[in-house]
């Protein structure tokens, strides 16, 4: 049953809070997360509303809080998805952009989210972080944070944070055609599912998606291509009596498939990857090299990068609430949604997804394999990088509430569907009953049967950006409804 359980863990651990006297937006907002059918849970959250805004001379008489909102969906361990969720706010709030004061009202909003004081405070956080996890003298805490679940609500301060090394490296020159190995693919900011907040174990895989459903995405056409290269290597050492043509044709197989997929890569300007029929290609590699990212050894493409110590990373949600601006941080396929007013469902995120024709392009063009940070390259334009994409709305009074969440739910509901759930029931529940029906609702008899859907860890947040309007809602432990009892 590959990684999944053959019983799902449905306990949920939950937590809820709310800023009812925020005069801008006031909120409450519960998050619930579930293990399911996983061996271990690798999901993490952040969730904070009394925030100081830093305010230019403009916003003096600003009283709000800022709110700060993110769910991690941890790839290949727990550690980085915890690590990201203790120190995101720490690492925020000290960006130069940050400090300078944020905009509260649509007067002050920039017309470039990813270029406003929060955009920009985001996209600086998420390398931030992507740095701190690759910084030596932390090695020790995000491998104790793999077996250590924070305690709710916890988080810790940054107290140094590595400075950008990759403006102005020039890449080294690698090969006879004095052309880079590490030079910039028209991929843009293109990203891929695992957008991960640190490089992915040893650089070995061709793709480090989560979903056990059909295996990681790419990953069973690399391991039908390896079934069939095995297969024709042992044939041929089986064949060990067949005469020397035969033995020639079979050869001219193997050779000829990695040389179409070769080809693929070299055609749009590959980075790094040594042609099949280069001297090198039999040659040893000297040893892992980021000069080189992949080499073609014994007719196959390999991963020639140094293995990195920390074999996990994390997607990220992030979003952050100013007076009625809120900004939303994405890298990878978490996802969050806005309910506005009457039921209308806004896309808040868009999934970076290999299946996308971006992300095929991408990988395409890196040749399929590449798979881990490469130096000399700016951050945002890693094959896999941290670099979010920033989205900006403003926060209209009748607006009704904010999803976010990880795959494992948007690979069970539509951003529709999420919403109608919650609507249908967030007069008369609190968010973390609202979240665990949902979890309950979704998760798989069987992930066999599923294919997988159903099958992963989940965490669903719910902000509530109407609660004072709840007043079908019976929570003890909530002083709104204290309110309105009283009220009534």
């Amino acid at each position: 049953m590959g990684t999944y359980l053959s019983i799902p863990v449905t306990e949920k651990c939950e937590e809820s809070g709310e800023s009812l006297e925020c005069p801008d937006v006031p909120c409450s907002w519960g998050v619930v997360d579930m293990q399911g059918w996983r061996k271990s849970m690798e999901d993490a959250h952040v969730a904070v509303t009394d925030i100081p805004i830093p305010q230019s001379s403009e916003d003096s008489e600003c009283k709000s809080d800022a709110k700060i909102f993110g769910v991690f969906d941890g790839h290949g361990g727990a550690e980085v998805a915890r690590f990201c969720s203790l120190y995101l706010v720490s690492v925020l709030t000290q960006q130069e952009s940050w400090k300078q004061g944020v905009p509260v009202s649509d007067e002050q909003r920039s017309s470039d989210p990813s270029e406003s004081t929060v955009g920009l405070a985001l996209r600086n956080t998420f390398h931030s972080l992507d740095r701190m996890i690759q910084d030596s003298s932390r090695r020790d805490e995000i491998v104790t944070l793999r077996n250590s679940k924070p305690f709710p609500g916890e988080r810790r301060g940054a107290v140094s944070i590595p400075a950008d090394q990759t403006v102005g490296i020039i890449p080294k020159e690698t090969n006879p055609s004095n052309k880079s190995s590490s030079e910039s693919t028209d991929a843009g900011n293109a990203k891929g599912e695992n957008e991960e907040l640190a490089p992915t174990e040893g650089g070995n895989n061709t793709d480090t998606s989560d979903d056990d459903s059909t295996g990681r995405v790419g990953e069973e056409e690399a391991a039908e291509l390896d079934r069939n290269l095995d297969g024709d290597e042992k044939r041929i050492e089986q064949d060990s009596n067949d005469t020397s043509d035969e033995l020639d044709k079979k050869t001219a197989t193997v050779t000829g498939m990695m040389q179409r997929i070769l080809n693929l890569a070299s055609s749009s300007g590959d980075k790094g990857v040594v042609p099949l029929n280069s001297e090198e290609t039999n040659q040893s590699a000297g040893g892992p090299s980021a000069a080189k990212p992949t080499i073609v050894h014994n007719g196959r493409l390999i991963c020639n990068l140094p293995d990195h110590p920390i074999h996990a990373g994390a997607t990220a949600i992030v979003a952050v609430l100013t007076g009625r601006i809120l900004t939303v941080a994405n890298a990878g396929d978490s996802r969050a949604v806005l309910c506005r007013a009457g039921g209308k469902t806004e896309a808040l995120s868009f999934d970076h997804k290999p299946q996308q024709q971006v992300e095929s392009s991408r990988i395409t063009k890196a040749g399929g394999f590449v798979n881990q940070f490469v130096p000399g390259i700016p951050p945002a334009d890693q094959i896999i990088t941290s670099e979010p994409d920033i989205l900006q709305v403003v926060l209209h009074p009748e607006d009704e509430f904010i999803i976010l969440g990880c795959d494992g739910i948007w690979d069970c509901l539509s951003n529709e569907n999420a919403v109608q759930f919650v609507r249908d029931r967030i007069n008369t529940r609190t968010p973390t009953e609202i979240g665990i029906e949902m979890l309950d609702e979704i998760i798989s008899d069987d992930p066999r049967v599923t294919q997988g859907i159903g099958g992963d860890n989940m965490t669903i947040m719910i902000v509530d950006l109407r609660p004072s309007t709840r007043v079908g809602r019976r929570n003890p432990d909530s002083q709104l409804a204290a309110n309105n009892e009283t009220e009534q």
